[in-house]
């Protein structure tokens, strides 16, 4: 049945003790660092600790390694828009597909050095526009 505009699509709202839940990872996992820290293992395919006499080798496949990427980026950057391709039958491809494959070759050196870079030229436009107004 649709909502009508302005309508929730859930009205009663977030179940009554979520907060508590939400409290208790948070403590449990120092404030949500140990998530983290096991999400980057996981997307840097880091093996856990051998076991004495057996050899450590990498346990995450690429579908553990691509959800995680995901849980960071949802997390850091916010999530990407949706897009779906219903292509039955054939390849599915993605438009985003070359942009994901892009980032994931990106370091967070480079990633800084980008936003560096577009916020001085931001501060410069600025500085120029005052200029031009005043």
């Amino acid at each position: 049945m649709p909502f009508k505009p302005g309508e929730s699509g859930n009205p009663l709202g977030r179940p009554k003790g979520f907060a508590g839940v939400a409290a208790k990872i948070m403590k449990a996992t120092r404030n949500g660092d140990e998530l983290v820290e096991f999400a980057l293992k996981v997307f840097r395919n880091k093996p856990p600790r051998a076991k004495k006499g057996e050899t450590a080798k990498p346990p995450y496949s690429i579908e553990d390694q691509m959800r995680a990427h995901q849980w960071l980026t949802d997390r850091s950057i916010g999530k990407a828009l949706a897009v779906i391709d219903a292509n039955v039958g054939g390849e599915v491809s993605s438009p985003h597909a070359a942009l994901l494959e892009q980032m994931l070759r990106e370091t967070h050196v480079e990633k800084d050095r980008r936003l560096a870079e577009l916020e001085a030229k931001a501060k410069a436009d600025a500085k120029a526009k005052d200029g031009a107004d005043g």
